[in-house]
């Protein structure tokens, strides 16, 4: 009876072995999956991210691990174990990869909002004016360039004529102004100099009315971006595909505010805070708008060089101001100088037309060209603006070109750090830090037990048995 007894004893120990083993896989998945659970609201109801604080993340994997245990610790269950150690295999923080997790997170969630074939078209806006900018060729120290030689034409002029010069070529002048009567032909050079004191005004004052701006500052030097972030531990993140940077730009144009989208915010030009990242709105804004001119003029630039019409207006308006020379080189310079002016013109009205709501297409057609090179000096009289192109982009969505333009990592952090700053002042809570929200853990967590049926309590001589497993989650 006694060896009948121990070998059924021994197997149902053998039994509840496997069973216990189990129960442990599961109850580890459970405890996981009840910390993840308690995922911060806040970030959740104003960002749509879901991370957990990593802070106790030990002891509530014990805690919860227990739990079952503990309600059944009467000793009428026979698959009694207990959580001796919980060790992390690994874990995600939100901030870790310089801002990858963060982007894999809100890529993950606008996943579902935004469709492959819209992305597709969107990352095509970006190859296009990526060609703009290779392939225009302009600079604005053209215009520089042409006035300097222009200068210095003048000067050698000056010195080598005589006096019967002098009066034939005052003489020649004078017909020549009687031939030109088109207003900034008339002007000479003036044009060229008159293009390079409207760049050195404020930016600002070119393509906006008189009007109120944000005056919100970012004061705090406790910035994510500034912070010495701990890393994960071995923590899984995914190389960004070009999926997955369009999603991220959609998330940010879709929860952060911008000059034409205000939200109620720690600042109200939040993109313009992740395109410049300065620490005040106005700032922000100027920066952001510098880079628009910039886009903008490269492509009325790509415009104005393959449109014949308008290469010869700009060559007759060349000739009127250098052709005195007889310097075919000079003529050239001045020709190109006067092309990027008049790119850089309806530059200005494009951007006044797209901070009104508007829209401009990438790259300009006759039909939508607005302004003539006769009217290029009457950019301060009143206001007025490109016109607007039903099928081109909106303010936003070159805000969103801009974005694709720049590192994805700078971008990730300037994020984090608006979002941890409003949602310490909307909720008051100073202690907030995205560094300490988990998206992904994977822990080991060793049990204990002990035999139940007496007969194996003899032949063994320790009673503390151990089962390890490991569990994962990942949001």
């Amino acid at each position: 009876m006694m060896l009948v007894s121990s070998t059924l004893f021994a197997l149902l120990e053998a039994s509840r072995f496997h069973q216990i083993k189990g129960l442990t896989k599961l109850q580890t998945q459970v405890a996981l999956e009840s910390i993840f659970a308690e995922y911060n609201t806040h970030l959740w109801e104003q960002y749509r991210i879901l991370a957990c604080n990593q802070e106790f993340i030990e002891e509530n994997i014990e805690n919860y691990g227990n739990r079952q245990i503990i309600e059944n610790d009467k000793g009428t269950n026979f698959y009694q174990f207990r959580v001796k150690q919980v060790e992390l295999l690994g874990y995600t923080r939100l901030t870790d990869g310089g801002g990858d997790a963060f982007i894999q997170a809100a890529a993950g969630y606008m996943e579902k909002n935004v469709l492959q074939e819209t992305a597709k078209v969107i990352y095509n806006q970006y190859e296009g004016i990526k060609n703009i900018q290779d392939g225009s060729g302009y600079s604005f120290q053209d215009i520089g360039q042409a006035v300097k030689e222009l200068e210095k034409s003048e000067k050698t002029q000056e010195s080598e004529i005589t006096d019967e010069g002098i009066k034939e070529s005052r003489e020649n002048q004078e017909i020549h102004k009687k031939d030109v009567s088109r207003g900034t032909v008339g002007k000479g050079k003036n044009l060229l100099e008159w293009i390079e004191s409207i760049q050195e005004k404020g930016i600002l004052s070119l393509v906006l009315k008189e009007e109120e701006l944000s005056d919100k500052e970012f004061c705090t030097t406790d910035k994510v971006s500034n912070r010495n972030l701990p890393e994960g531990y071995n923590p899984n993140l995914k190389s960004l595909d070009w999926y997955s940077r369009i999603l991220f730009q959609q998330y940010i144009l879709t929860y952060l505010s911008n000059y034409t989208d205000e939200k109620t915010h720690t600042m109200n030009y939040e993109v313009e805070y992740l395109l410049s990242g300065k620490d005040s709105d106005i700032e922000n804004l100027k920066g952001t708008v510098t880079r628009l001119l910039a886009i903008r003029t490269a492509a009325n630039f790509l415009y104005l060089s393959n449109n014949i019409e308008r290469q010869e207006q700009a060559g007759i308006l060349a000739l009127s101001i250098a052709g005195v020379s007889a310097n075919p080189i000079l003529v050239e310079t001045v020709k190109t100088a006067i092309i990027t002016a008049w790119a850089f013109a309806e530059s200005v009205l494009d951007i006044r037309t797209l901070l009104t709501g508007g829209k401009i297409a990438l790259l300009k057609s006759e039909t939508s060209w607005t302004l003539d090179i006769d009217d290029i000096t009457t950019l301060n009289d009143g206001y007025p603006k490109a016109k607007n192109c039903k099928d081109g982009l909106s303010y936003e969505e070159y805000l969103g070109i801009l974005l694709i333009l720049q590192s994805d990592k700078v971008t990730a952090m300037r994020t984090m750090d608006v979002q941890e700053q409003t949602l310490r002042e909307m909720y008051g809570d100073k202690s907030i830090k995205m560094e300490d929200w988990m998206i992904e853990l994977k822990a080991s967590v060793s049990y204990g037990y002990h035999p139940v049926f007496f007969s194996i309590q003899r032949t063994i001589p320790s009673w503390n048995y151990e089962i390890v497993t490991t569990g994962e989650f990942a949001y």
